[in-house]
C-alpha cells in the first residue's frame, strides 16, 4: 500500500494550492457555494482519489506478487536441493563403469549448486521491490488523508470521531460533498480522463511515460477548474506552491513504484531460469536413474504381463476348445440335415418330373381344354424350375456343411499344438524368473506383480541387482513365442468364427431350399389339381351329354316302337284286304315293297338306337372299373376320386339319384385330395388313368353323339318309309274298289305324281 499513500500524499496539497495568476478568479467567501462550483470541486476530488487509488493499488500487487516470489523460490530450493541429493546419490552409487552417464550426472551436480545461490539472489531482489512498494503505498496513504481533510472541509462536516485514512472513507467524504437541485451539467466531469490515464497503470510497462501524462493531465485539470470564476472554489486560494510539491510528490512515488517494478521483473526472470535450471538437471538425474531402475522395472513388467498373458491365453484356449466342440456337434448335425434335404431334393425332383411326365401325356392326348393346358403347362414349368432350384440349393448347403465339417476338423489339430507350445512358453517362463531371482510360487500374473512391486520398493541397489540378471535376449524370444501362440488361437477362433458364420449361412440356404422346395410342390400339386378340376368336369360333362343323348335315345326306342307295330299292324290289315276280297292277284307287288322298305327302316333305326345304347352300358361300367390306382404309399389318397367317378356311373345308372357334379362337389374333391398333397404327387399315375378314363369317355359320347345323329335321320327316314308304305296300302285298297276306267285313270296320276 505504500504507493497509494505515496501519491495520496503528494497529491492532497492539491486541495489547497490556487496558483497566483489565478487566485483572484476563485471567490472569498465561503458562503459562495454555487452548485457548479461545488459539482466541479466534487468532481476534482474524485479523479485525484482515484489517481491516488490506482498508483496504490499497484504497489500493493507488487507486494503480494513479491511475497508470492519468495515462496516459489522457497519450493525450487527444496527441489533443487533434493535433485542435488539424489544426483550425488547416483553418481556415487555409478562408480567409474558408465562414464557417459558419470559426465550426465557431474554436469548436473554442479548447475543444482548454481541453482540453489541463484535462488537467494532472486530472494534479496523481491525484498528490494517490496520495500519500494511499501514507500510508495506510504505516500498514497498520506494522499487519502489530504483528500479526505479536504473533503470535510468542503463539505462542512465537523466529526469528533477519529476516521481511519483509507480509500473508502475518502470517497465517502467526497460523496458527502452536497449538491444542489439539478445536478451537475457534463462538461464538470473532469474525473473522466484523470481516471481513464490512471487505468492505463495496469497495462503500461514504462512507468516513465505513465508519470508524465498523468502529471500533465493533473496540471491541465487543476487550471481548468481554477482558471473559472465559476468553478473555483475558495479552498485554491493558497498558491501555486502546493500544488506543485503535490506534482513532486507524484513524481517521486511513480519513481520508486517504477524501482519496484524493475526489481522485481529482474527477481521474477532470475527465479524462473532457476526453475528451468532445476527441472533440466532433475530430468537428467532421472534420466540416468531410470536407465538403471526402468530396466529391471520394463523387463520385470514384461515378464509379468507375459505370465499373465499366458493365463489368459489358457482361458481362451479352453473357451475356443470347448467352442469347437459345440461346432463339431453343430456342423455334424448340419451335415446330416443337409444330407437329408438333398436326398429330399432329390425325392422331390422326382416327384416333380413324375408329374411333368404324367401332366405331358395328358396334355399331348388331348383330354383337357385348352385353358386348363395352359395353366398346367405353366405350372408344371414353374414347378420344375423350384425343383431344380431347390436342388441346386440342397446341393450347395450339403457342399457348404461338408466344407465346415473338414474345417472343424483341421481346428481340433491345431487343439494338440497349440498345448505342446504352451509347455515351451511355461519352461520359458519360469527360466526368465529365476534370472530375475523373482521368486514366486505360482505361475500367475498377481503373484509376479506382487514380487515386482516388493523389489521396486525395496532399495536400489537390490533393484539394480536384479536388473543385472535379466536376459533380455531370451526374454524376446519367449515373447515371440508367447505372441505366436496368441496369433494361433486368434486364428483357432477366426476359423470357428468363420465356421459358424458357415453354418449361419448353410442354415439360412436350407430354410431357403425348404421355401423353394415347397414352392415346388405347391405349384405341382396346383397342376396336378388344374388337370383333375379339368378331368371331372370334362367327365362331369360327358356324363351330362351322354345321359341328355341317352334321353333322346329312349324316345327314338319309343319311336321306332310305334313305327314298327304301325309296319306289322298295316301291312296285316292290307294282307287280310285282299284275302277277304278273293283276289287272285294278290297284294300288289308296290303295296308289300312299300312295308318291305319301311321294316327295313325300322330295323335300321333299332340297330342304331341299341349302338347308342351299348355306349351308354359301356361308359358306366368303364366308370365303375377301369380307373386304376397303384398300389404306392399314400394311394388310397385317390380313393375319393375313385368314388366320385363311381358316382358318376350311378348317376347314369339311375337318373333319380343326386348328381355328384352338381354344386362345388368338384372343388370339394380337389380340396381333399389337396389335404394329402405329397400322397397326390407320388401317386399322380391316377391323374392318368383319369385322363385315360376321360378320353374313353369322351370317344364314347362322340360315338353316342354321331350315332345319334343317325339315329335321328334313320328315324325320319323310317318315318317316311312306313308312311308311304301305309299310303300305298291304302290307294291299292280304294283302287282295287274303282272301274277298269277309274284304275287305269288313278295309275296315270301315280306316275304323274
Amino acid at each position: 500500500m505504500s504507493v497509494m499513500r505515496f501519491f495520496l500524499l503528494l497529491l492532497l496539497p492539491l486541495c489547497f494550492v490556487l496558483h497566483a495568476s489565478r487566485a483572484d478568479k476563485c471567490p472569498r467567501s465561503k458562503n459562495d457555494i454555487s452548485n457548479v462550483r461545488m459539482c466541479a470541486t466534487r468532481d476534482l476530488l474524485w479523479g485525484w482519489l482515484n489517481v491516488t487509488n490506482k498508483t496504490a493499488v499497484r504497489a500493493e500487487k507488487v507486494m503480494q506478487n513479491a511475497t508470492a516470489l519468495r515462496d516459489r523460490a522457497d519450493k525450487v530450493k527444496v527441489e533443487a536441493e533434493k535433485s542435488l541429493k539424489v544426483a550425488k546419490y547416483v553418481l556415487n552409487r555409478l562408480g567409474k563403469g558408465n562414464p557417459e552417464q558419470n559426465a550426465t550426472i557431474e554436469k548436473a551436480v554442479g548447475m543444482l549448486v548454481d541453482v540453489i545461490a541463484n535462488v537467494k539472489t532472486s530472494c534479496i531482489k523481491a525484498d528490494n521491490a517490496e520495500k519500494n512498494a511499501n514507500e510508495s503505498m506510504d505516500k498514497a496513504i498520506n494522499g487519502y488523508s489530504d483528500i479526505l481533510r479536504a473533503a470535510k472541509t468542503i463539505s462542512r462536516r465537523r466529526e469528533t470521531e477519529k476516521i481511519r485514512i483509507c480509500y473508502d472513507n475518502a470517497l465517502h467524504e467526497i460523496g458527502m460533498i452536497a449538491i444542489g437541485e439539478g445536478g451537475c451539467p457534463e462538461e464538470l466531469f473532469v474525473s473522466k480522463n484523470l481516471t481513464k490515464v490512471a487505468d492505463k497503470l495496469d497495462v503500461m510497462g514504462n512507468l516513465s511515460e505513465w508519470k508524465n501524462e498523468m502529471l500533465e493531465l493533473l496540471e491541465s485539470t487543476y487550471v481548468k477548474i481554477t482558471e473559472n470564476k465559476d468553478t473555483c472554489h475558495w479552498t485554491f486560494n493558497n498558491g501555486h506552491d502546493k500544488f506543485q510539491n503535490v506534482k513532486d510528490a507524484i513524481n517521486s512515488a511513480a519513481e520508486r513504484l517504477w524501482d519496484a517494478l524493475k526489481e522485481y521483473d529482474a527477481a521474477d526472470l532470475t527465479l524462473q531460469e532457476v526453475q528451468r535450471n532445476v527441472t533440466k538437471a532433475t530430468n537428467e538425474v532421472e534420466a540416468v536413474n531410470t536407465t538403471m531402475l526402468g530396466l529391471f522395472k520394463q523387463n520385470g513388467v514384461a515378464l509379468c504381463g507375459m505370465i499373465g498373458r499366458r493365463a489368459e491365453l489358457i482361458t481362451q484356449l479352453r473357451t475356443t476348445t470347448e467352442r469347437l466342440g459345440d461346432t463339431e456337434r453343430h456342423t455334424a448335425s448340419r451335415v446330416k440335415n443337409a444330407t437329408d434335404l438333398l436326398s429330399n431334393a432329390i425325392e422331390t425332383n422326382e416327384v416333380v418330373q413324375s408329374v411333368a411326365g404324367a401332366i405331358s401325356q395328358l396334355l399331348k392326348s388331348g383330354p383337357l381344354p385348352s385353358a386348363a393346358k395352359l395353366f398346367a403347362s405353366g405350372d408344371i414349368s414353374s414347378a420344375n424350375e423350384n425343383a431344380k432350384r431347390f436342388k441346386d440349393a440342397a446341393t450347395l448347403s450339403a457342399q457348404s456343411a461338408t466344407r465346415a465339417k473338414e474345417s472343424a476338423t483341421k481346428v481340433e489339430g491345431y487343439v494338440k499344438s497349440n498345448e505342446e507350445m504352451f509347455e515351451r512358453v511355461r519352461e520359458q517362463l519360469i527360466a526368465r524368473l529365476n534370472e530375475t531371482k523373482l521368486n514366486i510360487s505360482d505361475l500367475t500374473g498377481d503373484k509376479c506383480n506382487k514380487a515386482l512391486s516388493e523389489v521396486s520398493a525395496g532399495s536400489w541397489e537390490d533393484a539394480f541387482d536384479h536388473a543385472l540378471g535379466i536376459n533380455e535376449t531370451a526374454l524376446l524370444k519367449t515373447k515371440k513365442m508367447l505372441e505366436q501362440l496368441e496369433a494361433k488361437i486368434g486364428l483357432m477362433k477366426s476359423n470357428l468364427t468363420k465356421i459358424n458364420n458357415n453354418m449361419h449361412y448353410v442354415t439360412e440356404t436350407m430354410s431357403k431350399a425348404e421355401q423353394i422346395r415347397e414352392t415346388a410342390k405347391t405349384t405341382a400339386a396346383n397342376a396336378v389339381a388344374d388337370v383333375l378340376r379339368s378331368l371331372v368336369r370334362e367327365m362331369c360333362a360327358s356324363a351330362t351329354e351322354l345321359h341328355e343323348l341317352q334321353k333322346k335315345n329312349n324316345g327314338l326306342e319309343g319311336t321306332a316302337k310305334a313305327l314298327k307295330n304301325n309296319v306289322s299292324v298295316e301291312s296285316r290289315r292290307a294282307e287280310a284286304a285282299w284275302k277277304r276280297d278273293d283276289d287272285l292277284s294278290g297284294m300288289p307287288p308296290d303295296v308289300e315293297e312299300g312295308f318291305t322298305y319301311a321294316s327295313r327302316g325300322v330295323a335300321v333305326l333299332e340297330k342304331h338306337l341299341q349302338r347308342i345304347d351299348a355306349q351308354y352300358t359301356n361308359v358306366i361300367n368303364e366308370l365303375r372299373q377301369e380307373m386304376k390306382i397303384t398300389e404306392e404309399s399314400g394311394a388310397e389318397t385317390y380313393d375319393v376320386a375313385v368314388k366320385f367317378v363311381r358316382g358318376i356311373s350311378s348317376n347314369l345308372a339311375d337318373f333319380s339319384s343326386p348328381s355328384v357334379c352338381d354344386g362345388g362337389r368338384v372343388a370339394e374333391l380337389v380340396q381333399t385330395l389337396m389335404k394329402n398333397r405329397d400322397a397326390m404327387l407320388k401317386n399322380v399315375s391316377a391323374i392318368v388313368s383319369l385322363g385315360e378314363l376321360a378320353a374313353k369317355v369322351r370317344e364314347r359320347v362322340t360315338a353316342a353323339r354321331d350315332q345319334m345323329k343317325k339315329a335321328v335321320s334313320s328315324a325320319a327316314d323310317a318315318q317316311a318309309a312306313v308312311e308311304e308304305a301305309i299310303r300305298r296300302a291304302r290307294d291299292a285298297d280304294a283302287g282295287r274298289r274303282c272301274t277298269p276306267l277309274h284304275r287305269q285313270l288313278l295309275n296315270v296320276l301315280r306316275h304323274i305324281l
